[in-house]
């Protein structure tokens, strides 16, 4: 089994669905040379929801949305238009944000 930092990532109840879904399923997968961060802190207070670090691969960085396929109004590079209840909101791509991630990571490393 992978680890897990922080340990307490699955008490955290701000942590979703997805996001524990996605966990569970690296540290039951993922032998303990491999380690798994829950919203490491980053640049400026920013939070990737999941850092992966996996020996001879490298880090993986995961956004995780608990978007339905259905809830996806349009999407593109940049931007994500979700019907979330009725409402249509936008958001910034996942994988935007985690290209974002990755500058900040870069930084810090």
């Amino acid at each position: 089994m992978a680890r897990i930092i922080p340990v307490s990532a699955f008490q955290d109840p701000e942590i979703t669905q997805g996001e524990k879904k996605t966990i569970t399923y690296f540290f039951e997968k993922l032998d303990n040379s491999c380690i798994i961060w829950y919203q490491p802190k980053l640049k400026n207070s920013r939070r990737p929801d999941i850092i992966i670090y996996i020996p001879n691969i490298g880090l993986i960085i995961y956004e995780v949305k608990d978007w339905s396929l259905k809830s996806i109004v349009s999407a593109n590079p940049d931007n994500w238009k979700i019907n979330h209840n009725g409402r249509i909101e936008d958001h910034t791509s996942p994988f935007k944000q985690s290209r974002n991630y990755y500058y900040q990571l870069n930084e810090k490393l």
